[in-house]
């Protein structure tokens, strides 16, 4: 799939935000290749998927939307206006997706991603592959 064609799967006016990807599905050991989303709104992380192994499966698979945070770039709130808020403590984490994606012969497969990457991996920021897999173990029915 050319970058263009990925562009227009994720229905975005330029190439800009795209990136390349070719990474191995730590889960299901399958070899998947697209592009990955960095447009800022609701594709932010979307992935446009063209192969599965060596077989063209072209399919978008969102991710978890930005949500824009309740102040500006100085630190402003900008809050619309209300009669009530709620404030809540917000404890920092990272953000993981489970999602499903279609292989050849319409064989779907599950898998888990980090907001701006394929796939959930043992990396220079986080061994996420790894907690994950601990995760799975202690609590299955995810």
């Amino acid at each position: 799939m050319k970058i263009e064609e990925a562009a227009q799967l994720l229905k975005l006016e330029n190439t800009k935000s795209l990136r390349p990807f070719q990474e191995e599905d730590p889960f299901n050991h399958q070899e998947v290749r697209g592009y990955i989303s960095s447009y800022p709104d609701y594709r932010y992380g979307a992935l446009a998927i063209s192969h599965v192994g060596q077989f063209k499966c072209p399919q978008v698979i969102f991710g978890t939307p930005k949500i824009r945070y309740p102040f500006d770039r100085l630190g402003r709130w900008t809050f619309p206006p209300t009669d009530k808020v709620f404030v809540y403590d917000k404890i920092d984490g990272t953000n993981v997706l489970g999602f499903t994606y279609r292989g050849p012969r319409n064989k779907y497969y599950t898998s888990y991603k980090t907001r701006l990457m394929p796939f959930v991996g043992d990396r220079r920021n986080g061994k996420f592959f790894s907690l994950w897999n601990l995760i799975l173990k202690k609590y299955p029915q995810i």
